[in-house]
């Protein structure tokens, strides 16, 4: 009734110590005469017995660190966390009236406590997931997913989506031994707008555009660093498209899909624009079936009535693969469009917004064709990075957007359908709507769209995987603190390509593999 976040939603039972994750808030919601005893200094593994009971570790404050209470109370921060010395955590029972009563104590920290209770074991089924074989001469192992209604609390009109696509998040083997792609992202926000270089400060990349204010005001970087760059925004993974399947009338879908692959999907309308997509990532095992609720569920809602559900009647249908098997990449998929329809006007000195593949820097990475679609192209006058709504319509890290969860959304909120992507994207809004004599075909479009959804990523796996391994003997002489202690440098073009959907040693089985100290 309160709210279900952060302020209102949460009430704070221990208002002298920090949020573990975060701190002191900015509006702490204290539970007015609902709190623990200030003596404690740390608690841990609280679970709720009843109503107004709950099980919790905690541990006494040492008497030197009181006085913190009354004046630095942000030095108990630490104590939200297991000290490494001093005393133990104990296991109490606790009520919101901040009563607390001793249930034990003992010569270790006493953790992760919960009630048990004698009961049946439940009934034992068998594992239908087979094992994996060995990929020479075996078959790509797949399993099945399916969906009674893909609509199901997702808010996504009914009837609207007729395609779900599948998406593969790469695992990555590679690694180019430096971790730049915070460096290279900083030097292309500061070659696309000289004026930050006086006075600029790293830590002022972090906020972003969010397309829920009206005035935009601030534009500032978003990309999250990671290991060797794959985008402006986000270093997440290399992404294939693994292929398409049609949604029922009804909503169902049910589809084969490879096993021990790092997916998540997407809702497609009948133009093959994003509705919806998946913010996470699932996988299945070979021979299983696994399903879902609805594209974006909210935890919110109960488990709806179960129908018939078309898509169960018939066989599991087999992706199809419009983009084959590469990972996108722009300079692969996206500039060969740009450079045969658009950079004969849309280049530097001709047009202000420059689509071309010059690099930004000189000596950097990204090219002014991609920064201008993923961030817009108009640079501020007044120093602040004011930039115009970004073309493609990408995710930005950290912005706002509409949420069917929460009435007042955050970062970390699900994203409302239609808000995003090539269904929101201006460039897709613009080519649909015709530029002058510019005649792109389909196949073009859907490579960008396509490329738009994938949250427009720069490099694909076979971009980077041109790079060569780095020289041994300069990477063990260098400063290189991030790789201490390894036995041998990181490899780019030798990477291993590992198929996580075949046995990789001689064992068929887990218990097969011998344990370590059998091997003594």
């Amino acid at each position: 009734s309160e709210g279900r976040n952060y302020p209102r939603g949460l009430y704070n039972l221990t208002p002298h110590l920090g949020w573990t994750e975060a701190g002191f808030g900015t509006s702490d919601n204290p539970a007015g005469e609902f709190v623990a005893p200030k003596a404690f200094g740390g608690f841990f593994s609280p679970f709720p017995t009843g109503k107004n009971f709950y099980l919790a570790s905690a541990v006494l404050l040492d008497k030197k660190h009181w006085p913190a209470l009354k004046n630095e109370p942000w030095k108990l921060r630490k104590y939200s966390k297991i000290p490494d010395d001093e005393k133990n955590f104990n296991l109490y029972l606790c009520d919101y009236d901040g009563n607390m009563e001793l249930l034990f104590a003992g010569k270790h920290n006493i953790l992760y406590a919960q009630p048990l209770r004698k009961r049946t074991p439940p009934r034992a089924i068998p594992s239908a997931v087979e094992p994996l074989g060995d990929k020479k001469g075996a078959e790509a192992p797949a399993g099945v997913l399916y969906s009674a209604n893909v609509y199901e609390n997702s808010g996504i009109p009914h009837g609207m989506g007729k395609y779900l696509r599948v998406i593969e998040h790469c695992a990555l083997t590679y690694n180019d031994g430096t971790r730049n792609s915070c460096r290279q992202g900083i030097a292309a926000y500061l070659a696309f707008n000289p004026q930050l270089k006086r006075g600029f400060k790293p830590y002022e990349l972090l906020g972003v555009y969010s397309p829920q204010e009206k005035h935009v005001g601030k534009r500032l970087n978003g990309w999250l660093s990671g290991e060797t760059t794959m985008s402006i925004l986000l270093d997440e993974s290399h992404k294939i498209i693994l292929g398409e399947a049609q949604i029922e009338d009804d909503g169902s879908v049910c589809v084969e899909i490879p096993a021990m692959k790092a997916v998540y999907f997407q809702i497609l309308d009948k133009d093959r624009k994003v509705l919806q997509t998946m913010r996470s990532s699932t996988h299945v095992m070979s021979g299983e079936n696994r399903g879902c609720l609805g594209c974006h569920a909210t935890k919110f809602k109960t488990a709806p009535r179960m129908m018939p559900a078309k898509a169960l009647r018939r066989p599991p249908q087999k992706l199809s693969k419009p983009f084959g098997n590469a990972t996108f990449g722009f300079n692969r998929h996206i500039q060969p469009i740009l450079d045969k329809h658009c950079v004969s006007c849309h280049t530097q000195g001709k047009n202000k917004l420059d689509l071309s593949s010059r690099k930004i820097p000189q000596d950097g990475v990204f090219s002014a064709g991609y920064l201008n679609l993923v961030l817009g192209y108009e640079k501020g006058t007044d120093g602040n990075l004011a930039f115009p709504k970004p073309l493609a319509g990408a995710i930005m890290p950290y912005a706002v957007y509409k949420s069917l969860d929460d009435d007042t959304p955050v970062s970390e909120s699900s994203i409302a359908p239609m808000q995003v992507l090539s269904y929101a994207s201006p460039l897709i809004k613009h080519l649909e709507r015709g530029h002058k004599n510019v005649k792109l075909s389909q196949k073009e479009i859907d490579f960008i769209k396509a490329w738009i959804d994938l949250n427009c990523p720069f490099y694909g796996l076979e971009d980077v995987l041109e790079t060569p391994d780095i020289d041994e003997v300069s990477f063990f002489k260098g400063n290189f603190k991030a790789y201490w202690g390894l036995s041998y440098a990181p490899k780019m073009r030798s990477a291993p390509q590992v198929d996580r959907a075949f046995r990789q040693d001689k064992f068929k089985t887990q218990s097969d593999r011998p344990l370590l100290r059998d091997q003594k």
